[in-house]
């Protein structure tokens, strides 16, 4: 630039062209993210379950949104489960249960959806449900049934649910243990040198398969109280995300069984509830909470988890150092299920893993696998912060969930070995995230997702 005193400011002709250049350069960027972006829009838009019907068909009902009404808001789960470990006549592996919801009326209705699915739910006085008033008297029921492209048991009533009032729906039912590792489902394993099959009964609820359990208004924003018990053989642990407060020895059927209660969970999410049904072995230590590795008897046994077991030990209290926040549990159970899929769940206060990147042979891993276990444990109880204690309200929020995880795991990391750098190493590989992946999660913030197809897809793309 330069100044003339009597004509004002002047530019240089190199100046101007080099700005003129990126003030073009500038614009055709900013309209090539415009033109990309409602690009995106419009593909998801088609992609999308929309909410609204051609008009040519009849009017839209609650029940065919994906999404619940805020009518009802739950307060406690008393949920019983007996799952069948070995098959039956027609060789089908089952669980039968009942759960009771107490829920309160947020706003007057007279529609209660409550979210099940593959349950064969019991008929009760010919209905699928019981409804009682704990406030007084409970309006009568009309008519139940099953939705099942929007996953809902549906209760119309006589009349309406008072507002601030509250009420208690029992349900009764028998499920399938699949193997397909969502909801409540089985894994086989093989012991000992016989060949011997065994079965583990356990859950993965996230992000929506909590209604293939139970009942429940399976959202991650509905947090309640859980009551859990659990009816297993006498052989057998039962497990769930708290301390077990009573055991006692039943006859069912003519079986010798156990009924193991559990105390009242902390206020949470559906899909961070847990069980598990095993013969499992188990090593322990106390870092203010009791954690607790469990696995494969023989693994146990040949010090597959100690190393697991070690590295948990100083992660715990140094994120509630870090946080200046107590973990709020009495323990953190971590247990190893074979074959199991998804990797890691960070079920509070019972931490469910794959084998392969819990479990370390010192006879036969490297160096690498232990740094798997180290990053694993670290990522999942940082988890108890990021997401058990502070909780997205819908799956399209998902990115706050793990990235945050993802980040702090590498303090945690580098915590358990301070002698491998980890979080330079977390730092660098942040500092050269490709522009790719940065756009890809971009769009994830602002994805709409309504219905838990897209819930699953975001999983996919984020994690």
């Amino acid at each position: 630039f330069s100044r003339d005193m009597g004509n004002g400011f002047h530019v240089r002709k190199g100046v101007a062209l080099a700005s003129l250049v990126a003030a073009v350069g500038a614009i055709v960027v900013i309209i090539a993210l415009s033109v990309r972006l409602a690009q995106e829009k419009s593909r998801n838009a088609g992609t999308l379950p929309i909410n609204v019907k051609p008009t040519s068909s009849a009017p839209e009902e609650p029940w065919d949104h994906y999404r619940l009404p805020n009518t009802l808001s739950p307060i406690s789960y008393n949920v019983t489960l007996w799952p069948r470990l070995e098959p039956d006549a027609d060789g089908l592996y089952q669980f039968s249960g009942n759960c009771t919801v107490v829920f309160k009326c947020t706003r007057e209705t007279d529609l209660i959806l409550i979210h099940s699915k593959e349950l064969n739910l019991t008929l009760l006085d010919g209905f699928h449900a019981r409804l009682t008033g704990l406030n007084g008297p409970a309006p009568r029921l009309k008519k139940t049934w099953e939705e099942i492209q929007t996953e809902y048991l549906v209760v119309q009533l006589d009349s309406p649910l008072q507002a601030n009032s509250s009420y208690e729906l029992f349900a009764e039912y028998v499920g399938k243990l699949s193997p397909n590792q969502k909801g409540f489902f089985r894994s086989v394993y093989i012991e000992d040198e016989f060949c011997a099959f065994r079965v583990i009964a356990t859950t993965q609820m996230q992000p929506t398969y909590a209604r293939k359990a139970f009942p429940c208004f399976d959202e991650p924003a509905l947090k309640a109280v859980f009551h859990v018990t659990l009816i297993h053989p006498q052989n057998t642990t039962a497990l769930s995300n708290s301390m077990a407060s009573g055991k006692s020895v039943i006859i069912v059927d003519g079986q010798d069984l156990v009924r193991t209660s559990f105390e009242p969970t902390k206020i949470m999410s559906t899909y961070l509830l847990a069980f598990a049904v095993c013969d499992f072995g188990h090593i322990r230590t106390e870092a203010g909470a009791s954690i607790r590795v469990w696995a494969r008897r023989k693994a146990i046994q040949r010090g597959m988890g100690n190393y697991a077991l070690e590295k948990a030990r100083p992660i715990l209290p140094f994120y509630e150092k870090y946080f200046n926040t107590s973990y709020p549990l009495k323990k953190s159970d971590q247990i190893a299920i074979p074959g199991f899929g998804p990797s890691a769940m960070e079920n509070w206060g019972l931490i469910t893993y794959g084998e392969s990147v819990f479990l370390h042979d010192l006879e036969k891993s490297f160096n690498e696998d232990k740094e798997t276990v180290v990053y694993m444990i670290s990522h999942e109880l940082a988890h108890m912060w990021f997401g058990n204690l502070v909780t997205l309200r819908w799956w399209n929020d998902l990115w706050l969930n793990e990235g945050f995880a993802s980040y702090i795991s590498s303090l945690g990391s580098d915590h358990a070995e301070p002698t491998w750098n980890l979080t330079y190493l977390k730092e660098f590989q942040y500092k050269n995230t490709v522009p790719k992946d940065l756009w890809k999660h971009l769009q994830m913030v602002g994805y709409q997702c309504f219905c838990v197809s897209k819930a699953v897809v975001i999983f996919r793309d984020i994690l």
